[in-house]
Formats: structure tokens, sequence, C-alpha cells
């Protein structure tokens, strides 16, 4: 039963005549806790006899097997949102609870200028429907002893209150909604001799929804033991990619097909596919309102803004942050962000937007429905950046991970398919975000001329044949907090082709961690040919190392190397190396590729190396197919994590003096030099 406010258009839809009776917010600012306590209690004896009624149907003579198959069914239909079977259950229920009400008895005059008179009416009521509601309760077990089995603690009948949330606000200082309706839930659940197989649920993507501590104004006789600054800690039992298909089910040039890609995270996609009768056009409008919470996408709001770039570029959090806590705490409610875990005090939560494919698919579609969305969903991280909400990194991380993967989103909308308006591409069959991209043309369309010139005729014909049939393929960026190797020599065991095979496969790129030695990302390649049958030797990888400062670092990229013992992804397939070397204002764009002495040598590393300095247009040409709030933004972000220069000489004198022994200078080791102030001549 849903009980999300009435208005709240999001998914599943909200179920009025629980809802009404118990989180109605016009009755719940008038009445007084006894009557809503009474209230509650007619609300279970309706549902108990009109459960009662539903599987009296089932004789008790009835075989296991047929009485297996009634309440398979009976689920199936109460769990159809919107069926015929579900609103005629909640009719039987609301008529029930109608007539439950009706006889309770009226105050008289008298009761009302009596004030003991009326508390002890008040009282009398209150045992009365308490009385009914476990009268009620004891007469559905007795008569369902084939349908609900003595079986402690195991359950059978599960009442389910989704969205929760509205029943833990406090009513001024009188009434908290869910005081009364837990102790209604435990007048019956703990009768003596009686089974627990009944089991009331409380759900909600509000963390604090748990949160049963009165203010110090009640009374102690009121309170339910726990501090209400303690978080509940979520429920994980449901699981993660449980639709997914093996690793080997699927080959790599079938990665972007829907039924593939709505398979990984969390199950709601697949249920969602499965019980809407529009097919994915629903389902992907569902998707996209719950993760806007909001039919439409408002670019201007922060946090939905926020939400569509959280989910596929992985920007960190800044804790510190006055807003750190109500921005988690919000995404985590409102904006699809996941609690995976709460610290051992229950004070801290982990969250984050783990890897989500189909997600990232709808994310993606909603940041470029039009030039003026991605224009202002930009706008609206620049200013986060601003006010210090989110880390940037140290080489200009953030700042990569949006420039490689907005290259690759208007690529696709741009060249590849720019034909396809909307998410899917023609057939509904594959994401265009999940499709795969040729590795050459991609470089040629993202670095234009000044890649096509930056080899020499040979090394260009060399590269393009050993990347002939080559592409990439990511939707989403994933943060790594160990060194690649690590990762794959860990207990797990993957080789590293396996692992680069499985972020192929769920179309992912990594964002290395902060201590990565020499590289900062990897996009898996994948090779579509006949060299070998086996999926696991046709990937190699993409490196790609970031730099921020102002002092070119193209000496670097000859640096990196896939033996390296952080990263160890050597294999016999070529791969490309990348230095991004963003903060340098002369722009340049340097290639090579090692030439093979003779047609039929195969060299033991064959690595497209290319090094970039600066980030516009001029250095990315792919910019001037896109909004200039792009080029505006990646630049504001790389000037913020450039060192400030100081041309005041004394401002100059004490930056050296506080960073002792960064170099071997002599204005960075000689401390007595602060007693010779510079001149400024």
């Amino acid at each position: 039963m849903n009980l999300r406010p009435e208005g709240d258009t999001g998914f599943p839809k909200r179920d009025d005549i629980p809802a009404k009776i118990l989180a109605d917010p016009e009755l719940l600012t008038k009445i007084a806790r006894d009557d809503y306590f009474s209230q509650c209690c007619n609300f279970f004896e309706a549902l108990f006899k009109t459960i009662q009624a539903e599987f009296l149907q089932v004789p008790q003579e009835t075989p296991t097997e047929s009485v297996d198959d009634f309440i398979r069914n009976w689920n199936e239909d109460m769990c159809a949102m919107g069926s015929d079977s579900r609103a005629t259950f909640f009719s039987n229920v609301q008529a029930d609870y109608d007539k439950i009400r009706a006889r309770k008895p009226s105050d008289g005059k008298s009761s009302k200028d009596d004030k003991e008179e009326a508390a002890m009416a008040h009282s009398a009521q209150t045992d009365i429907s308490n009385t009914a509601m476990l009268e009620a309760y004891e007469s559905m077990l007795s008569a369902l002893p084939h349908i609900i089995k003595h079986k402690e603690n195991e359950p059978q009948l599960v009442i389910a209150f989704d969205e929760a949330h509205p029943l833990s606000a406090w009513q001024g200082k009188r009434l908290c909604p869910s005081h009364m309706l837990c102790r209604a839930i435990s007048n019956f659940s703990r009768l003596p001799g009686q089974s627990q197989s009944v089991w009331v649920v409380f759900a909600s993507t509000t963390s604090k929804v748990a949160d049963f501590s009165a203010p110090q104004a009640i009374h102690n006789s009121a309170r339910f033991i726990g501090s209400g600054e303690l978080l509940f800690p979520p429920y994980v039992q449901l699981g993660w990619d449980q639709g997914a298909a093996a690793l080997g089910d699927i080959a790599a040039k079938d990665v972007s097909r829907v039924d593939h890609i709505i398979e990984f995270g969390r199950p709601l996609w697949t249920s969602l596919k499965v019980a809407d009768p529009q097919g994915m056009s629903g389902v992907i409008a569902t998707a996209g309102m719950k993760l806007c919470k909001s039919s439409r996408y408002h670019a201007k709001n922060p946090n939905q803004a926020l939400a569509v770039l959280s989910q596929r570029f992985s920007p960190d959090v800044c804790f510190g942050h006055p807003e750190s806590v109500q921005y988690l705490e919000t995404s985590v409610a409102s904006h699809l962000r996941v609690c995976s875990a709460v610290t051992e005090d229950r004070t801290w939560k982990f969250t984050s937007y783990p890897s989500e494919p189909f997600l990232s698919c709808v994310a993606a579609g909603l940041l470029h429905h039009s030039e003026s969305t991605l224009d202002d969903t930009l706008r609206a991280l620049k200013d986060k950046v601003d006010s210090g909400l989110f880390e940037i990194g140290q080489n200009g991380e953030l700042a990569s991970r949006l420039l490689w993967l907005l290259a690759k989103d208007i690529y696709v909308r741009k060249v590849l398919h720019a034909n396809i308006r909307g998410i899917r591409c023609i057939g509904q069959q594959d994401f265009i975000d999940c499709v795969r991209v040729p590795v050459i043309a991609f470089l040629e369309y993202v670095l234009g001329d000044l890649f096509t010139k930056a080899l020499d005729e040979g090394e260009a014909r060399g590269a393009r044949k050993a990347f002939a049939n080559a592409y990439i393929n990511f939707s989403h960026w994933v943060s790594m907090d160990e060194n690649i190797a690590t990762e794959k020599h860990g207990e797990e065991g993957w080789s590293s082709d396996e692992w680069t095979l499985r972020h192929l496969n769920r179309t992912s790129a990594v964002q290395c961690c902060h201590y990565q030695p020499t590289v900062d990302k990897m996009i898996p390649i994948w090779f579509d040919d006949d060299k070998t049958p086996e999926a696991v030797h046709r990937v190699s990888q993409l490196f790609i190392s970031d730099k921020a400062g102002t002092i070119a670092n193209k000496s670097s990229l000859h640096k990196i190397t896939r033996n390296d013992p952080s990263i160890q992804c050597q294999n016999k397939r070529p791969w490309i190396a990348i230095l991004n070397d963003l903060g340098v204002e002369k722009r340049a764009c340097v290639a090579t590729f090692p030439a093979r002495s003779s047609p039929r040598q195969t060299n033991p590393d064959e690595c497209l190396r290319i090094y970039v300095a600066g980030i516009d247009h001029t250095s990315y040409p792919w910019m001037d197919r896109c909004s200039k709030s792009v080029n505006d933004t990646l630049q504001h972000l790389i000037a913020r994590q450039k060192e400030p220069t100081y041309p005041d000489v004394f401002a100059q004198h004490l930056q050296r003096q506080v960073q002792f022994g960064k170099k071997s200078l002599d204005s960075y080791m000689r401390w007595e030099s602060g007693k010779e102030l510079p001149t400024k001549e």
C-alpha cells in the first residue's frame, strides 16, 4: 500500500483508500491521539476481515498444490498496480472500514461539557477498537490454517506500507502517526500463543522513516526507545544485477541490446518492463520520473540536474561542505541514489550512484534533450563546484570525465546516429548510448585535423590497420579505490582481459583511484575480428592520463605502459595511451605509432600514443559541434585546479617558505632567508 502524498506522481502510484485513512494531512492536523489510534485499529480490523473473506474461497480440504496456485495468482493480481483485482480488494476494505466506523457512538452535549466523561468515552472507544481488531486478527488466523500456517518468525502474510515517511511527521507536539500505528501493530503481533507469520513492513527511500523517537516535550510514556538522530540501516537483501546474463552469455556486439542493458542494476527495471503495457517507452518515462522526481526534466532545478550528471559522471561529494548531508539525503530519498550501508554507530551513511547502464541511457536522453538542457545542467554543476560541494580532482579528473563522455554522446547523436531522436535506436532494440563506436573515427572526430596530421603517412596507415576493427563502448564512469592490478589480483582473481571484458559488457569506463600511477582512466576496447574465437582475448584498453598544471608534460606520455606493476594489462592486442595536458595554454597534438619493419611483422607493443595540450575547441574540435557552455564549463573546471600565480614577490616568497623541501632550490630549502626579505626591484 503506497502512502505517498496526494499529487505525487511517483511510481508505484498512491493507493488512495489506505492513504486517506492513515495519512491524510487534513485529518492528521485535527485528530486526537486516541482517535487516530482507534482509526488505525479500525483499518487493520477491516483489512483482516477482507483478507479472510478473500481466502475463504479456498476450502480447507483443497490440495496443497491448488492452494499454492491460488496464492500465487492472488499475489500476481495484487502486485499488478492499477489492476481491477487490486481496486476491488481496496473497495472491500473501504466498505468494511465504513461499517466499523459507523458503529462508533456519537458524542452528546453532556460529554462535550464534561471533560472527565469525554475522556472516559474516548478511552472506552479506544478499548473497543483495539479489542475488535484483535478479534478480527484471531478470527483470520483460525479461519485460514491452510493459508497462514504456524511457522514461527517466517513471514507468510506481509502487509507493506510503501513511502511511509508521511507517517513519521509530527503533527505539532501531540501526534506522530507512526507511533500510534506501530502501537496498534504491536498489540496484535504479540498476542500470546500466536504465530509470528504476519509481518508488517514500512518502506521508504527516506533514510529516517524509522525515526520513532518522540521530542523532549512528550512524556516518557509516549516515547519509543531510540534516538531521533540515528539512521535506520538500509534493507539490502533484494540484491543487485539479479537478471543480468552471465559474462559468456552475451556477444560483445550485442551489449547495447535493450534486453541486456536493462537487466543490470536494481531489479525494478526488469519488473517494469514485464508489467508495463506501454513497453520500453513507459519504462523509460518511469525511470526518468524517478531519477528527477518529476514528470519532466527541469535542468534549472539543481537537484534534478545533479542527479542526471552524478549518475553518469560520478562526481565526488566534499563531505565537509555544509550542504553535503542534505544533498545526499535528498538524492537517496528522491533521485535514485543508493544508500548501501550505515556506520556502526548509525550516524553516517554510505551512498553512491552505482553502475546502472539503463539509468545512464535515461540520464543521457534527458541531458541531451535539447541544447538548452545541456547548458542549464552544466551551469548547475559549475555553480555547485564553485560552492565547494564537489571534488574536481587534483589533475582535472572531473573535467576529463565530462570531456570524453560528452564527446561520445555528441558523436553518437550527430554522426553515428544523426537521424535518431530520443533514447533508443530505430527498431526499439538498442540503446544508442551503449552502441559500439569505431575507435579511429571517434578520435578523428574528437581531435580533428590535429590528430590526423600528427601521424606521418606510415604511422597513420599502420594505426588504421591495427585498429581497423576496434571499437569502444561506454555509457558511464565508475570509480575505483584501489590500483587496477590490485583489483584484478584480489580475492576474485580476474585476469586483465576478463576485467576489461566485464567493463565492456556493462558499458562502463573506469576512473582510477587518486594514487594510481601513470594513468587516470581506462576505456575498454573491443576487436571485432576472427583472430581468436574467445571473446576474452579480443579486448584491449584506451588509457588516459590527466594533467592540470601549466607546464607541459609531454615526456610523461611514454611512461604509460601496460606492464606497470600497478596496471598489469598486457596482451598481444594494440592499445592506446592519451595524455590530456589540460592546463597548458599552448595548443598542441602529437601522436606516434610504431612502424613495422615488414608487413608481416607483429610489434609486441603496438601503442598509439597521443599527447593533447589545452582544453578548448582548438585542442578538441568536437566542441564546435555543441553548445559553447561545454567549452566554458570545462575550461572553468581546469582553471580552478591551476596553482595560483603570484606576481607579488612577497607572496611568492611566503609560498616557497611554507612549501619547504618541495624543490631543492635555495628558496625552498634555506629557512634563514626569512630574515632577508626580498625587494620589489
